[in-house]
């Protein structure tokens, strides 16, 4: 997992359109790419010995609970999980 995560950090910092801000704290989103609850929940389940093919990753805001897009910084962690899923 730390691997993905270091790669959306890069991703980030390369990332041309990505306003400056950010792009030098190695994120797409006002908040650090590992402080996401989808990447902790996700890292927890494969320690806990779950297989990518039986996860479904689903955000929900925490406002009020309604279903949510996942953010950039998931969006960028997580795509080569999503192919594996295929």
């Amino acid at each position: 997992m730390q691997k993905l995560i270091d790669r959306t950090k890069d991703a980030a910092m390369k990332d041309l359109s990505n306003p400056a801000d950010l792009a030098s704290r190695g994120t797409f989103e006002s908040w650090d790419v590992d402080n996401c609850a989808e990447i902790y929940a996700v890292d927890q389940a494969l320690k806990d010995g779950v297989k990518i093919e039986d996860m479904f990753i689903r955000t929900v805001r925490f406002s009020d609970g309604a279903f949510a897009d996942l953010c950039k910084n998931c969006q960028r962690t997580f795509s080569e999980f999503f192919k594996a899923m295929e």
